[in-house]
């Protein structure tokens, strides 16, 4: 039998078995990476924010509170605009200022500005005054049979909290403004981030 023959042969099967196991080890190395860059330090920004109704109207947090509890500084952080409508067709959109950066194991408070049917309105305490509002305006449109008033909340006002990681990746929460009979606090409803 000629030499060349069995060459030929053995290149034929060989061939698409290499080919093949490239292929399964560049799947492999794509995966591996997939897995460091997960790895790579990240922050993580929460919001903590809390009134129970029953405290005194004083009581009410004036801003805020957001943590990183992450392991990486967060960059450009900014939270969405929320807004109520009141009964009387007044509008009030409550603003927040961008923060720069947090570093871990710190905290910022936000800055707020409330704007409204007349322009930017001159409290001193803008999210205090918001948060009334939008608490006054759910309850009173709301019937005392409506059965909603039994649940765990009443209603919502849906806002988001966008930041960056030091490698540029942006990171989402969506959050909730959440307000029942005896108190109001900020809660995360989900969070994603774009794929690396």
């Amino acid at each position: 039998m000629d030499p060349n023959w069995i060459i030929a042969a053995a290149t034929l099967v060989a061939g698409p078995s290499a080919l093949w196991a490239a292929n399964e080890s560049r799947k492999s190395a794509k995966a591996a990476l997939h897995q460091v860059k997960l790895q790579r330090p990240r922050p993580l920004i929460v919001i903590d924010w809390r009134w129970d109704v029953n405290d005194s109207d004083r009581l009410v947090p004036q801003a805020l509170l957001l943590s990183n509890i992450g392991d990486s500084p967060a960059f450009d952080i900014e939270i969405s605009d929320l807004q109520i409508q009141t009964a009387n067709n007044e509008s009030h959109v409550l603003q927040t200022a961008p923060i720069r950066f947090i570093i871990p194991d710190r905290e910022a408070y936000c800055s707020h500005d409330l704007r409204g049917n007349s322009g930017v309105h001159n409290f001193q305490q803008p999210l205090s005054y918001f948060v009334r509002k939008a608490k006054d305006t759910f309850i009173s449109s709301r019937p005392v049979t409506d059965p909603r008033l039994v649940e765990p909340y009443y209603d919502s006002l849906l806002f988001r909290l966008d930041y960056r990681a030091a490698d540029g990746h942006k990171l989402t929460c969506e959050c909730a403004l959440r307000f029942s009979l005896v108190a109001v606090w900020v809660e995360p409803v989900s969070s994603w981030a774009p794929p690396i």
